[in-house]
């Protein structure tokens, strides 16, 4: 029997293609997916991988459900798949503003701003941030304050926040300027000092801040590092007692990847109630947002201040309510509640199994990780359980986080037995090694 090969002919041309044409960026992995049933991906060549990591969260209901293909049909047939928002509103999008404003736990009264992107959201809400600060005649608060080994986005102004790989992310395009009037503090997770990180929070001058950025209430591209909710609780007091401005980015651990709706609900930080939060990626049930939800003081004083053409798009708005209401019931029902147990349960057992090649398991809700000994070796499990399909009848799709993580976050709503296949499979990968 002739042995199949990965990536097959239509793949390996659009690699190689990619490669010729298209700008280095992240590209890494070579699966090149063409359709999405469920939990699965498939490539153009017809090549099966479970998902285990839903595009960074993008997909958290998985591909193809029904209720988001029957949300953009509905528009399709309008014939209006898109009108600017922030020229004149449109019915979905003001819904879904409400939704947001209502149900997350900023501050009320509260409002949104919409965008394409996480990475948009937070510019918004730097802008708003600044705004506020000039309105009120605060025109010396510039630094910000972001957490180390954080992602908030790659544009150009909230570049600052990105530090979980900063040779490369950031460095080279950090001005002076920004390098001054930035702070980067350890991320308040249960493997710092308590009382060096109070100290280091008390040595700071908060007259000369703005804002304070946290990833609540994991870190998500820098390892899938879970927060300590005392040492939280703690900064988020010093932001109250010192008039700096607390936002929380929920762009990856939000819309129900870690068990809630916003990662920091009441529910999970009864006491925390942030001046923002920035939301984006699974929101728009696969296609591209960003939303920026704040208090209704903070919003911009003058109209012109901050605009953007795509986002509210009509099309993306009724898709992302659709996906509002289908998450909040997959988190109502426990089946996120079950899939964390699940995924516990699974991930800490092949750690047991393999001590030589992990080091760690950590997580919170559907959001997961393995490090590993060595970077080389995170890269080599992912590289062959995507090559397992020439062996096997599907393979795994992983992505990395941080420097030595693989992170494992399927969709939602996937099936029991499809959730121990992917596990399987990547046992299978690891006893190769």
């Amino acid at each position: 029997m002739r042995k199949r090969i990965f990536p097959g002919p239509v793949s390996s041309e659009i690699l190689r293609k990619a490669e010729k044409f298209c700008a280095t960026t992240t590209i890494g992995s070579q699966i090149c997916v063409q359709q999405r049933r469920g939990p699965f991906v498939y490539d153009y060549d017809g090549f099966q991988f479970v998902d285990f990591h839903c595009d960074a969260s993008v997909n958290n209901l998985g591909g193809n459900h029904p209720a988001i293909v029957k949300a953009m049909l509905s528009q399709i047939v309008t014939g209006n798949f898109f009108s600017e928002f922030n020229n004149a509103p449109n019915d979905p999008a003001v819904k879904l503003a409400e939704l947001l404003a209502e149900k997350s736990p900023v501050g009320h009264p509260a409002k949104v701003y919409f965008g394409n992107s996480g990475a948009e959201a937070n510019e918004a809400a730097l802008k708003l941030c600044q705004a506020f600060r000039w309105e009120r005649g605060e025109r010396d608060r510039w630094d910000l304050i972001f957490f180390k080994n954080s992602f908030h986005g790659r544009t150009n102004g909230i570049l600052r926040g990105t530090t979980s790989k900063p040779e490369v992310q950031s460095g080279p395009f950090l001005t002076p300027w920004d390098k001054e009037h930035t702070i980067y503090p350890p991320y308040p997770s249960k493997g710092v000092n308590s009382e060096y990180f109070k100290k280091y929070f008390a040595s700071l001058d908060p007259t000369k801040i703005n804002a304070l950025f946290i990833e609540l209430p994991c870190q998500g591209e820098g390892g899938i590092i879970p927060a300590d909710t005392e040492m939280v609780q703690y900064v988020y007091e010093w932001t109250r007692k010192n008039g700096v401005l607390f936002i929380v980015d929920v762009i990856q651990c939000g819309m129900g990847r870690t068990g809630h709706l916003f990662g920091c609900d009441p529910a999970f930080w009864t006491t925390v109630k942030p001046d923002m939060a920035t939301v984006g990626k699974a929101l728009g049930g696969g296609l591209p947002i960003g939303a920026a939800i704040f208090r209704s003081d903070l919003d911009f004083e003058k109209t012109g201040m901050h605009s953007s053409t795509f986002g509210g798009g009509p099309m993306v708005m009724r898709a992302a309510l659709a996906a509002f209401g289908e998450i909040r019931e997959l988190i109502l029902n426990g089946t996120v509640n079950l899939l964390e147990i699940q995924m516990r349960n699974a991930l800490n057992a092949i750690e047991r199994k393999f001590p030589t090649l992990i080091t760690e398991t950590r997580g919170i809700g559907a959001m997961w990780a393995h490090e590993f000994t060595s970077s080389e070796t995170r890269d080599k499990v992912i590289e062959k359980c995507e090559r397992l399909v020439e062996e096997e009848d599907c393979g795994v799709r992983l992505l990395g986080a941080g420097r030595k993580a693989i992170r494992f976050m399927p969709p939602l709503n996937i099936d029991r037995e499809t959730l121990k296949l992917g596990f399987s499979l990547y046992e299978k990968v690891l006893s190769t090694l």
